[in-house]
């Protein structure tokens, strides 16, 4: 494996300076994300999730139709619900199928019944911050309880702190209760797959100056548990341990209190009417063109701010538009192929469904981020364009109107909780 890291490095291991490109925090983050690119599941659960830095980058990811969060902090999860909220592009665009994030306070040593059976597990530098009593319920909880499809767990590397030039053996944050060695780690994996139908495979994060790898390993150890393929058919416990069995038997099957649940706007492409497909898609083109092409608008303002002049035969440039609009002969009786033939179509869409009458009144109520908030879309009174009204923005918070899918991975995030990985 490549170098990860800029170090300094000197000929005694233990002066070295290591600095970690991309942070190793960025990388654990990677993983997560990598396995969400691979497997596509559907349901994933980020247990430990702290200020939803896990939250904020899978929510891009439109596999995923159930994003959980878990922490014990309930404050910390209010404060940083935020995250994972849905942005203006959620809005102009929406998602093909049903989204929810959900932020629970709980602990990773109780069992709630709404988690069970995830697709993706997260636990990412979770387990060294654990007493020994709640560590000792993981196994049983999460593999025994959860079921997850798969799972992935990071912890600090012990053996690799020497190079940090500690020499005092201290933990890397005060709250860790212990630091694991790879051998312990993997011992504690292998414990796992013994007891549970998992296999696991090893991986790291944050390498360390080129010829250390072998003796110290990586900065952050990481193990992918998986499902074995005999039991993805069965996903109860078929086990019967009297230690297990007292972990799992517990009087509550909602321990977790829901603290935030945010619902993402999706469009039901398959059951919804035609003239409503219509009418997203010609809300999503309206605002592409006045995005890319506002000097081929005509626009004049009134009293109520700026109105925006869109051709029909401009919105019927868009093929996603064309195939709309020819879809259904019965209903726009002759599919025409040009250009000014199919802005009649279109136009014979609006008249004879309820699709024109909505274009008459305020269209989708966006986010209050949205500069798009107050805007209208009306017919002219000759019938051959859109007017698009531009509302007023003012009083939107300038802060505010850069919350864009476009900006992805520029939010400011929280801070990560080690200092020394971040460089």
């Amino acid at each position: 494996m490549a170098s990860l890291c800029e170090t300094d490095f000197g000929e005694d291991p233990a002066s070295s300076n290591i600095i970690f490109s991309p942070p190793v925090s960025e990388q654990r983050y990677q993983m997560a994300v990598n396995l969400t690119k691979e497997f596509k599941p559907k349901k994933v659960t980020d247990m430990g999730c702290g200020p939803c830095s896990m939250i904020s980058r899978l929510k891009w990811h439109h596999c995923i139709r159930e994003l959980i969060g878990v922490d014990v902090d309930a404050d910390i999860l209010r404060s940083h619900a935020r995250l994972g909220e849905p942005v203006m592009g959620d809005y102009l665009q929406p998602r093909d199928n049903p989204f929810t994030v959900r932020l629970y306070q709980g602990s990773i040593s109780k069992v709630d019944e709404r988690l069970k059976h995830s697709d993706l597990l997260i636990c990412i530098e979770v387990i060294e911050h654990l007493y020994e009593d709640d560590l000792s319920k993981v196994p049983a909880v999460v593999f025994g309880g959860l079921r997850p499809e798969r799972a992935l767990f990071t912890t600090p590397n012990s053996d690799f702190n020497v190079l940090f030039n500690n020499k005092t053996d201290r933990f890397r944050h005060p709250d860790h209760k212990f630091e694991w060695s790879r051998r312990q780690f993997e011992d504690w994996c292998g414990m796992i797959c013994a007891r549970y139908p998992y296999r696991v495979e090893y991986l790291g994060a944050g390498a360390g100056p080129a010829g250390t790898e072998e003796e110290y390993g990586c900065c952050t150890q990481a193990a992918v548990f998986t499902l074995e393929e005999r039991d993805r058919s069965s996903k109860e416990d078929e086990r019967n341990d009297d230690d297990e069995g007292s972990i799992l038997k517990q009087e509550e099957t909602h321990p977790y209190t829901l603290i935030s649940e945010i619902t993402h706007p999706f469009k039901e492409k398959q059951d919804a009417p035609l003239e409503r497909r219509i009418e997203w898609e010609v809300e999503s083109c309206v605002r592409d063109i006045l995005a890319s092409q506002p000097d081929d608008v005509e626009s004049h303002d009134d009293s109520e701010g700026r109105v925006y002049h869109v051709p029909l035969e401009m919105l019927l440039r868009y093929s996603a538009l064309q195939k709309l609009c020819s879809s259904d002969t019965d209903l726009l009786r002759k599919a025409k192929q040009d250009t000014e033939n199919k802005a009649e179509t279109l136009l014979d869409v609006f008249k004879e469904t309820a699709c024109f009458k909505v274009f008459l009144a305020p269209i989708l109520m966006f986010s209050r981020r949205s500069v798009l908030a107050s805007g209208k879309l009306n017919m002219s009174d000759d019938e051959s364009c859109l007017l698009y009204r531009e509302g007023d923005d003012s009083e939107i918070e300038e802060s505010s109107l850069s919350s864009d899918e476009d900006n992805y991975g520029q939010e400011r995030l929280p801070e990560e909780e080690e200092d020394w990985d971040v460089g």
